[in-house]
């Protein structure tokens, strides 16, 4: 499979702006008899897959890191939103149980962190890691969460933030490609994906 660059302003070349729930970029691209030279061949012509498989490694490990200042970012705010808030006379941080959320969030993050970490650095040096960028998008995004705990994942903390804070959290439905979502109603307050603004990338 061959790697072309195209530019996109080339004829044929359809880009339509898409609406995203975390309100990052995403584009439809629709190509329709665009011509390129064949200068702008990336790499040999039947080596394309290699290189992509390359750029999607340290592109996964990036959307780890970004999980992982996420995932702190939602720790921090349960912290301190714990110290403030008072329940029977006290902060709900000095009860036993919200402490013990908070404890798993940080097991949850250092793990992710030092996975990312690991296979980030294994990425500049060159070193062979395809089957580790798979352990580390597994487990800090909570794609495979059959033998973790529920702080291990990146799901698993914001579920903790919002029962450290006090907040009842839904059960877990599955989208239609598989992924756990959460089953809202007009009860319940979730949410299951961090803002733009609460996302802290490394």
């Amino acid at each position: 499979m061959p790697t072309i660059l195209v530019d996109s302003k080339s004829p044929g070349i359809k880009i339509t702006p898409l609406k995203t729930f975390a309100g990052d970029k995403q584009f439809e691209v629709v190509f329709d008899g665009v011509k390129v030279p064949a200068a702008n061949l990336v790499g040999p012509l039947d080596q394309g897959g290699k290189l992509l498989e390359k750029i999607l490694e340290k592109a996964a490990i990036c959307k780890c890191a970004e999980m992982v200042g996420g995932a702190q970012r939602v720790l921090d705010m349960a912290a301190e939103y714990a110290k403030e808030r008072e329940q029977f006379g006290r902060p709900i941080g000095s009860f036993q149980a919200v402490q013990h959320h908070c404890s798993n969030m940080l097991m949850g993050i250092e793990g992710s962190r030092y996975v990312t970490y690991k296979v980030a650095w294994m990425l500049n040096e060159n070193v062979p890691c395809a089957k580790l960028v798979s352990v580390a998008k597994a487990w800090v995004s909570g794609a495979e969460t059959g033998g973790l705990s529920r702080a291990d994942t990146f799901r698993g903390i914001w579920r903790l933030a919002h029962e450290a804070a006090g907040i009842t959290v839904p059960e877990l439905a599955l989208d239609d490609a598989g992924s756990p979502v959460p089953r809202l109603s007009e009860n319940w307050y979730c949410c299951a994906e961090p803002t733009c603004e609460q996302l802290v990338s490394f």
